[in-house]
């Protein structure tokens, strides 16, 4: 389900769920989404931000030098262990992820 949110409602579960794993979204050649722990939440000239860091190899990587852009997921009951193990374990280069962990996406 979609919804829109405000930021700092959320920011104190975004940062519980966190350690968790959360999805990075990329969305160039293909969609990609990657299981993360990590990342920094906060406010920057007046506007919520998220940091992430990917390291150089990795499929999202190449995805996000070419679109510039993500999104993140933020399960508030925890990942799926089926999503978790896709995408937290296997490479976009190599697989469907959206058909693979069985995602559903919404614009």
């Amino acid at each position: 389900m979609k919804e829109k949110i405000e930021i700092k409602d959320y920011a104190n579960q975004i940062i519980q769920a966190l350690p968790r794993g959360i999805l990075l979204n990329t969305n160039a050649d293909k969609f990609n989404s990657m299981v993360i722990g990590w990342g920094h939440l906060g406010i920057l000239w007046g506007k919520p931000t998220f940091h992430v860091y990917v390291r150089q190899g990795r499929y999202t990587k190449t995805q996000l030098d070419k679109t510039g852009e993500f999104t993140i997921s933020v399960p508030m009951e925890g990942i799926d262990p089926t999503i978790n193990r896709v995408c937290g374990s296997k490479s976009g280069y190599n697989i469907d992820k959206v058909k693979e962990a069985g995602l559903e996406l919404v614009r």
